[in-house]
C-alpha cells in the first residue's frame, strides 16, 4: 500500500496493492471518500500531491505516470477521462 497526505493536510491518498491497485482519496477530517478509481493494472509505487496546485495528484509505477484532479473528480489518461464518485 502507498499513502501520502496533501500539503495542506486535508486529504489522504492511498493505493491498494495487487491485484486491484485502487486509488482512494479521503477527506480524513470529515471521514469521507472524495475519489475512488483504479490507479493502474500494474505496480503503483508512488502517489504524491502537487505542492503548487491544490487537488492535483500524480501516481507512478511500472510503465506509467498519471495525473488526477481530485476536486473535479476527473481521472486523466491520454484522451480518456473517467472516474466515479464513491
Amino acid at each position: 500500500m502507498v499513502e501520502r497526505c496533501s500539503p495542506d493536510g486535508r486529504m489522504l491518498a492511498s493505493i491498494s496493492g495487487n491485484p486491484d491497485y485502487m486509488l482512494t482519496v479521503w477527506n480524513w477530517r470529515q471521514e469521507l471518500i472524495m475519489l475512488r478509481c483504479k490507479a493502474f493494472s500494474q505496480d503503483v509505487t508512488r502517489v504524491s500531491f502537487s505542492q503548487d496546485m491544490p487537488g492535483i495528484l500524480t501516481t507512478a509505477g511500472t510503465g506509467h505516470i498519471r495525473y488526477v484532479h481530485v476536486r473535479l473528480l476527473v481521472y486523466v489518461h491520454g484522451d480518456k477521462q473517467t472516474c466515479r464518485k464513491p
